[in-house]
């Protein structure tokens, strides 16, 4: 906190002698003090000298103390500055109350107490250097998080460069393994080509992720939003998994209530949304349980569960699950879990398109993650096209999947 010589307090009061008064007390007090006699005034010098604090009478000659109270509170420059209000006239509560509405921090009748003006004003003075510091520990907070996200987005498209070229190159090298004549070394070659393709598509799961949320962070995501039948894609998207959660014994059960429901959306962040919750699903579901994807239909809006009978999340976790680089730490489960990012891009593209989601969860038991999705229609002038599952996405399924079946 500041000692009371590097303070500043701003006094407003047009008459003269309460104006000697109040600065001879904090004067005394070792306050440094400003004078004003009219509102106009109280502006300009409040907006030039910043003070710590202002003494403001209401009863001024131009504009009323609220007024200036009000424009003190509206301009940046001197939104922050505690103003104690004090008054003769306007005594009743509800001119008390006006006051704290109109931003005042506190309220002082006259004759004014001198013990009483100095104690109110060490407590209000306490209370600004503290909110000023947490301010400043705010601003600070708020730049080194900015240069986070401009180091995730820089690197994470730094990184993409090297992995296309390896994800490249064995392509290439697949085409050479073909025409080797040698079963055993044939077979040797393609499993460690299946190595590094699994574990770049991990690094390129990752890689998108980083940069979907520094895209979220900065405001820069893009939404392209296209009227679609939504039953229709998350069912495609459940079914294109399917093997592959059933190739670890969980069944996968997909059930809707309603045939067709067209809302407008972004159909690449459905699927974004889809491969997460049903990969993380997976995940923490053992052989022999089970995933049920289900949709009902409420006019309005369209619900979208995806349950399981996996591991469960316990209450004190659920609040961390949404959380970026949180990772609920089970030990039994932990060599399948993930960069943390997946479940807050969920949770970021559903609210993106006006939606809320909700987890339901007993530790043991099993998860049910619960989609509420708006439908919406937009006026589409281009030619309606279909968006349904094409053949590029079990590659995006891969990706999504690739921590569940990732080469020890």
């Amino acid at each position: 906190m500041l000692n009371n010589k590097e303070v500043n307090v701003l006094i407003v009061d047009d008459d003269p002698f309460n104006r000697h008064f109040l600065t001879r007390i904090l004067s005394n007090a070792g306050y440094g003090v400003k004078e004003a006699t009219c509102g106009e005034e109280a502006l300009v010098k409040a907006k030039i000298e910043k003070p710590n604090l202002i003494i403001l009478d209401v009863n001024l000659p131009d504009i009323t103390g609220y007024e200036v109270c009000e424009q003190l509170k509206l301009n940046p420059n001197t939104e922050f500055i505690p103003i104690l209000n004090i008054t003769a006239t306007y005594t009743k509560n509800e001119d008390w109350v006006h006051g704290l509405e109109c931003g005042a921090d506190n309220y002082l009748i006259k004759p004014i107490d001198p013990n009483v003006l100095r104690a109110i004003v060490t407590t209000m003075l306490k209370n600004e250097s503290i909110e000023r510091q947490l301010r400043i520990a705010l601003e600070e907070a708020d730049a080194a998080n900015d240069i986070k996200s401009q180091f995730l987005a820089n690197i994470s498209h730094e990184l993409k460069t090297p992995i296309n070229v390896i994800v490249s190159a064995l392509q290439m090298a697949n085409i050479i393994v073909k025409d080797i004549e040698s079963l055993d070394i044939k077979n040797k070659l393609d499993k460690y080509n299946g190595m590094i393709k699994q574990n770049s598509y991990r690094l390129i799961r990752l890689i998108n992720n980083l940069i979907d949320m520094t895209k979220i962070d900065s405001g820069f995501i893009n939404m392209t939003k296209h009227n679609i039948d939504i039953v229709k894609t998350v069912e495609d998207i459940t079914l294109s998994v399917a093997s592959f959660v059933e190739s670890k014994q969980i069944e996968l059960i997909f059930d809707t209530d309603v045939e067709e429901k067209i809302t407008a959306c972004d159909p690449n962040k459905i699927e974004t949304i889809m491969f997460n919750l049903l990969s993380n699903a997976t995940k923490f579901t053992d052989a022999g349980g089970k995933i049920t994807v289900n949709m009902f239909d409420r006019k309005e809006y369209i619900i979208i569960s995806v349950k399981d009978t996996g591991i469960g999340i316990s209450d004190e976790d659920k609040d961390k699950i949404f959380g970026r680089f949180l990772q609920v730490d089970d030990t039994s489960h932990r060599n399948s879990e993930g960069s943390g990012i997946g479940l807050s891009l969920v949770k970021s593209f559903i609210e993106m398109h006006g939606g809320k989601l909700t987890l339901e969860s007993t530790y043991g038991k099993g998860s049910n993650f619960i989609i509420k999705l708006p439908i919406l229609t937009i006026d589409e002038t281009k030619e309606k096209k279909e968006y349904s599952i094409s053949p590029n996405y079990v590659d995006k399924m891969k990706i999504e999947f690739s921590d569940i079946y990732a080469c020890s």
